[in-house]
């Protein structure tokens, strides 16, 4: 069941890596005016944290391991498991932050921070998921 379960949750980060690069050849303008782009890339960078998480959480169970208590945790329990390195995982700690706001409308997401983290999400969760299939081949 977890096996199959990690494979589900890097096929979703996969797509929404996908659906990332669509976004990002887009014009910064473009996005900054489309309300129906800024949706569309607050869904794919909320599932590509949510996966990541989940996936975290998944890998720290395989290992014996409890469940992170959260979504920043989860990145840094990966650190002191040897999976993920300290540099990635603060970068991963910005997609939380913004999941959260996302998730919980702790404020208006404004287009610009999306757009940044659009841009930067295609090499940070490429990078993540490097690190998790080095792991998973351990």
């Amino acid at each position: 069941m977890t096996a199959e379960t990690m494979r589900d949750k890097l096929l979703w980060i996969e797509t929404a890596l996908a659906d990332a690069a669509d976004l990002a050849r887009e014009s910064d303008e473009t996005l900054a005016r489309e309300r129906r782009l800024q949706l569309a890339m607050a869904h794919v960078l909320q599932t590509l944290t949510e996966a990541a998480a989940d996936l975290n959480n998944l890998m720290l169970m395989e290992r014996g391991g409890a469940p992170a208590s959260g979504c920043k945790d989860s990145f840094f329990q990966l650190v002191e498991a040897g999976l993920l390195s300290a540099d990635l995982a603060t970068r991963m700690q910005e997609y939380c932050d913004l999941r959260n706001v996302i998730v919980h409308l702790y404020d208006r997401v404004d287009a610009r921070r999306l757009t940044r983290a659009l841009r930067g999400a295609r090499r940070d969760f490429e990078e993540y998921m490097r690190a998790v299939h080095d792991a998973l081949s351990e």
